[in-house]
């Protein structure tokens, strides 16, 4: 269910909303801290919605990113899909059929699995994420573009480092373009 609403809320921000809160570990965190609630069903009223044109601050296109020149542009390029999709235990034909991908992702890639920042009930602590942050030696000093299959894992490893002060690019096409578009690019299995 986080998926579901990290993604909501990316999208909302990538069309130029910025009031926009995430309430971390849901209804049960709002509950244990003494939020109330009741049994009242509300009917909307009917309303207007004035979209903006998109943040291009969030969202990064194929052309976008320096594939090929990772390191010589200081960009990074994480990968939020589970170890065994990133390393290739898991073939990534599997999961696209036709691909001409020889590997399993981007050279150069980092993986960052959403997993390694989300716990049962939310967010890990900040603290925590910081952590994991550092060991990766991410920093804000280069242009960060995150990945998965879809974009939607990739939302929740954008909303972690976003927590800890660090921008980076949402690459919703991912692995789903990659596959098809260049997979001459997806040439590394391994960790």
């Amino acid at each position: 269910m986080i998926l579901f609403f990290l993604e909501i809320i990316k999208t909302i921000t990538v069309y130029g909303f910025t009031n926009v809160t995430l309430l971390n570990g849901g209804l049960d965190a709002w509950k244990a801290a003494g939020g109330s609630t009741n049994q009242e069903t509300v009917k909307p009223q009917l309303g207007n919605v004035d979209i903006r044109s998109l943040n291009s601050e969030i969202l990064a296109n194929f052309e976008d990113i320096p594939f090929n020149h990772l390191a010589e542009k200081h960009a990074d390029y994480i990968d939020a899909r589970i170890p065994s999709q990133f390393t290739g235990q898991d073939p990534l034909s599997a999961t696209y059929p036709g691909t001409k991908a020889k590997g399993s992702h981007v050279t150069g890639a980092i993986n960052f699995p959403m997993a390694d920042v989300i716990g049962p009930n939310g967010f890990l602590s900040q603290e925590e994420v910081d952590a994991k942050i550092a060991k990766l030696g991410l920093t804000a000093g280069n242009q960060i573009y995150v990945a998965c299959n879809t974009g939607i894992q990739a939302s929740v490893i954008f909303t972690a480092l976003e927590r800890s002060g660090i921008k980076a690019k949402l690459y919703n096409g991912s692995m789903t373009e990659l596959a098809y578009r260049a997979p001459e690019l997806v040439n590394a299995t391994g960790k």
